[in-house]
C-alpha cells in the first residue's frame, strides 16, 4: 500500500525502515522474494497493517542450471 505524498510528513503514517530482503531460495531461476516494515504508531492509529514490496531475484548457483529451465522459470505465474 502506498502513502500518499500529504501523509508521508503525517507522524501517524510513519514508517519503520524496510527491512531486508527475504532470500532467494532457488538455485536455478527467478523467485519472488519480499521485505515489509510496519507503522511505527501502528496501535495509537489504527494501522496495524504489514507494508510488503515484492520484487523478482534470479539465482543460478547449480552448475546442472541450463536455459531450457530458465525460460520455463521466467514464464511461471501462479496465484
Amino acid at each position: 500500500k502506498e502513502l500518499l505524498e500529504e501523509q508521508s510528513s503525517d507522524p501517524r503514517y510513519m514508517t519503520s525502515p524496510w527491512a531486508d530482503w527475504s532470500p532467494c531460495n532457488v538455485k536455478c531461476g527467478n523467485r519472488l522474494r519480499t521485505r515489509t516494515r510496519i507503522y511505527k504508531n501502528a496501535d495509537h492509529h489504527g494501522c496495524n497493517e504489514r507494508l510488503s514490496e515484492s520484487e523478482m531475484c534470479y539465482a543460478r548457483t547449480d552448475d546442472n542450471c541450463d536455459d531450457e529451465h530458465q525460460q520455463v522459470a521466467l514464464c511461471t505465474v501462479t496465484d
